[in-house]
């Protein structure tokens, strides 16, 4: 990691359920034609970045190592959810994904790792390549182990109600409609 005085916080976002409307039918996670933005993503998105936010993305896309979709329809994915926020000047830092699965994948994606959500791996990852302290920094998803994640690197979770959120929010203590009020009531009145 590099020298503490360069390091900054910064904002952990999950994709799926959070800046993008999470599908129910998991293959079309691989669609670009599918990407849909979950509700106030664009301002508050806005909001973080002027406030000099990095704004790193950390998503499982365990349906790569399923055979679901492909490594190349999650770059077309992820290039399709850049150039919409890019029509808002909207510049995410970095996307982390994790195509590993412990039980339900194919080999060589058939793993135990230290990436997929809970572990922190990608979180770690984005810290190391960006000179991220957990001081400061945030971690926002829209399930428990979106939180517990960033909880491993003593980075706080906000828990959205946007996509799979209803069903962990009576297990999380922070916990936030949108990303938009997770921004505006959480975020950025405890900036650092």
């Amino acid at each position: 990691m590099k020298a503490m005085t360069n390091m900054r916080p910064a904002v952990f976002l999950d994709r799926d359920g959070t800046l993008m409307v999470e599908r129910s039918d998991p293959a079309s996670l691989g669609d670009p034609q599918q990407v849909a933005l979950e509700t106030r993503v664009i301002p508050a998105l806005q909001q973080l970045q002027a406030a000099g936010y990095p704004l790193i993305v950390v998503t499982n896309q365990s349906g790569i190592g399923r055979g679901l979709y492909t490594v190349s329809d999650y770059e077309r994915v992820t290039q399709r959810l850049a150039d919409l926020l890019a029509d808002h000047h909207i510049t995410l830092t970095a996307t982390y994904h994790c195509p590993h699965h412990p039980t339900h994948a194919h080999p060589p994606y058939r793993q135990v790792c230290q990436c997929r959500k809970p572990n922190p791996g990608l979180i770690e990852q984005g810290m190391a390549a960006h000179g991220i302290s957990p001081d400061g920094s945030w971690m926002i998803g829209d399930r428990l182990t979106d939180m517990m994640a960033g909880q491993a690197v003593g980075i706080p979770g906000i828990l959205l109600l946007t996509g799979n959120g209803s069903h962990d929010a009576p297990h999380w203590h922070r916990v936030a409609p949108t990303l938009w009020d997770a921004v505006t009531q959480w975020v950025l009145p405890r900036r650092v």
